[in-house]
């Protein structure tokens, strides 16, 4: 006799701890920017530092044989090899300059958009002290600028002398890579764009009672918290609004984190040996009842660790599917908006550093034409001139070639400008101007 099929259980939805959230502050009391602001100016500010930091790449589309070191020329395959590591930095690294550009930025947009719903129901994030060359990806971003301005100097002792236009021409590429770093350095915390005092003391009175009512939490025990939460609320089914939230992500950031025994904060990674370790360590101090309270607040922290994801927390805070009312909405139509735009130009960074990598390799002759991969990797190359050898040209490469003759005609034009002045010639900016 068969045995019957056990009927659908559906899953039970853990309630989620009661607050009560704080009402919205009056957002005209300051000027508090709105969500299409805040995505416009996102979206201007990365357009600006972009173009910027594209003038390096214009100055090698210009005139790319003349500014590789052509280190196929060296004998030594130690230092042939050290050189073309360099020219390939020197090729990708203003395409890698861009796509940080807007990832930079886009991060900005989400921790403006956090800090002021934060504020606007009285929980101050506190951001402490950033040092920005301490981060890994900086410090990487630095030693890969170093790298491609290492090509300059290879290509300055390839030379049989130095002449001052090469210094002039250098500066072309090396400007717009030094804007990009000075952005790097001044925007990696939000510190500096967020609204400054004068501006919120703007109605003093209310400013001053709003501070005054306001809880200060360090945006790592926010985070902490908001990782505790998201786990709490995969195992729920209820829907919450902007208010509900942030009291949800106070609420765990003073009952779990600050419960939790020192040094969970800071190595929130340790397993659960390390967790009950630290719990031991406590029992002196602490009552039966606290102990209790310390031991549930790690094991929920450690759960949630585990279940972490690697998105950035502030974007599964303001994404969250379980967040449903009109503010959240409304930040989500514009932010969304922009996501697609930040897609977008991902995609097109990771196309164009293709392209320069083959072209590089094409130039230093890694890649040649008797090589049997070279017929697939052509397609990417973004020399129309090797392209003239086959029997058609992809529209990329003819887009190319227009690109570049435009250029150097305008920089040959200038060239024979000048050189042809009274005064005399002027090749100090041959190659600058082209970018």
């Amino acid at each position: 006799m068969a045995t019957p099929a056990p009927e659908y259980e559906p899953p039970v939805s853990k309630p989620l701890p009661q607050v009560k959230g704080e009402v919205t502050a009056d957002e005209e009391k300051f000027d508090c920017p709105q969500p299409w602001y805040l995505a416009l100016l996102t979206v201007a500010m990365s357009m600006m530092t972009s173009i910027t930091v594209a003038g390096s790449l214009f100055f090698l589309l210009a005139a790319p044989e003349k500014v590789s070191p052509q280190c196929y020329e060296r004998k030594n395959l130690v230092a042939r090899g050290f050189c073309t590591a360099s020219t390939l930095c020197f090729w990708t690294y203003p395409v890698v300059c861009c796509l940080f550009v807007v990832i930079i930025y886009a991060k900005n947009l989400v921790d403006q958009r956090t800090y002021y719903e934060f504020l606007l129901h009285r929980v101050v994030v506190g951001y402490g002290r950033v040092q920005a060359w301490k981060q890994p990806v900086v410090l990487a971003l630095l030693v890969y600028a170093l790298l491609a301005f290492s090509a300059l100097v290879w290509y300055h002792y390839s030379q049989t002398e130095v002449m001052v236009s090469h210094v002039y021409s250098s500066l072309a590429y090396i400007s717009p890579i030094i804007s990009f770093l000075a952005v790097i350095f001044t925007s990696w915390s939000i510190q500096g764009k967020l609204i400054t005092l004068p501006n919120f003391l703007e109605d003093y009175d209310w400013a001053v009672k709003h501070l005054n009512t306001c809880r200060c939490y360090k945006v790592e025990e926010l985070m902490t918290a908001f990782n505790c939460l998201e786990f709490e609320m995969d195992q729920s089914m209820d829907d919450v609004d902007t208010p509900t939230v942030i009291a949800l992500v106070e609420y765990y950031a003073t009952h779990t984190v600050r419960n939790a025994p020192k040094g969970k904060t800071d190595d929130v990674e340790a397993g659960t040996a390390k967790a009950n370790g630290l719990i031991a360590e406590t029992e002196a101090v602490l009552g039966e009842a606290e102990k209790d309270v310390a031991e549930v607040a790690m094991a929920l922290m450690q759960k949630a660790e585990e279940a972490k994801s690697w998105l950035y927390w502030e974007i599964r805070l303001l994404f969250n599917p379980r967040l449903q009312d009109a503010r959240s909405q409304s930040f989500r139509n514009w932010a969304l908006a922009y996501m697609v735009a930040v897609m977008f130009a991902i995609l097109l960074s990771v196309y164009v550093f293709i392209c320069c990598l083959i072209t590089c390799l094409e130039i230093e002759r890694v890649l040649t034409m008797d090589l049997h991969i070279w017929q697939y990797t052509h397609y990417w190359s973004l020399r129309p001139d090797l392209g003239a050898q086959s029997q058609h040209k992809s529209l990329k490469q003819v887009a190319a070639s227009v690109a570049m003759s435009a250029m150097q005609t305008g920089t040959r034009a200038m060239y024979n400008t000048y050189n042809n002045h009274p005064s005399g010639g002027l090749l100090h900016f041959q190659l600058g101007a082209a970018a």
